[in-house]
């Protein structure tokens, strides 16, 4: 999904994760997730899953790079 300067329109189907997309772009702006501010906790809720258990394997054998979190975004 591209989203151009301006107005954008999201649809999408039940469940298809248009209302993720607003809390994805709400975490980017705010740092905060469920009320509360990802900078003071790290959460398992802002972490994929399926990354994290790919990491896990890959333990096993050669690690894979981790992703960074940083404090500061560039928008």
């Amino acid at each position: 999904m591209t989203l151009e300067e301006g107005l954008n329109i999201v649809v999408g189907d039940n469940e298809a994760g248009k209302s993720t997309i607003l809390e994805a772009i709400n975490l980017a702006l705010t740092g905060i997730i469920i009320g509360k501010s990802i900078w003071n906790e790290i959460s398992q809720y802002i972490f994929n899953k399926e990354a994290v258990d790919e990491y896990i394997v890959s333990l096993g054998t050669a690690p894979i790079a981790l992703n960074k979190i940083c404090g500061e975004t560039e928008i």
